[in-house]
């Protein structure tokens, strides 16, 4: 009877058992080559072009970011600015405030260690009375680590 129950024992030891290749794992884990590029945006007082004190925590990701990508892998390629004015007042002044803004910001970023000729203020409609866009009073910024785009 023992020698059953060995039996038994075993022969479902054996079903248990897989025949052919073994089933297929997750995908490998692949090691990352580059940084991805890091997005953040800055908000400005109403009437103001300095960057704020509650923009510092947001600044101190920016660096964190550029100090483990330039451990890992590379350097800064380019960081673009687009800086907006608030909505309403004239389009004058609307448009000397995001310029003022945005070299604001770019002065930031080089306080960072990001080389001046790397940061790029870029342009776009400064002016736009969307009244989905209530708050237009910021800097977009983008640290682009990888290929120029």
């Amino acid at each position: 009877m023992k020698q059953l129950a060995s039996a038994a024992a075993l022969v479902a030891l054996a079903a248990c058992s897989t025949v052919g290749p073994p089933p297929p794992t997750e995908r490998p884990v692949v090691e990352a080559t580059a940084c991805p590029d890091l997005s953040v945006v800055l908000y400005f007082e109403p009437a103001s072009a300095a960057v704020p004190p509650s923009a510092d925590p947001v600044l101190a990701t920016v660096r964190e970011g550029i100090d483990m990508c330039n451990k890992r892998f590379s350097h800064v390629r380019r960081v673009e600015i687009a800086a907006f004015a608030n909505r309403g007042g004239d389009g004058a002044t609307a448009v000397a405030r995001a310029h003022a803004r945005a070299q604001s910001v770019k002065a930031k970023i080089v306080e960072l260690g990001v080389p001046a000729r790397r940061v790029k203020i870029v342009d776009h409609d400064a002016v736009d009375d969307d009244p989905d866009q209530p708050l237009r009073r910021h800097a977009h910024v983008v640290v682009k680590f990888n290929v120029e785009r």
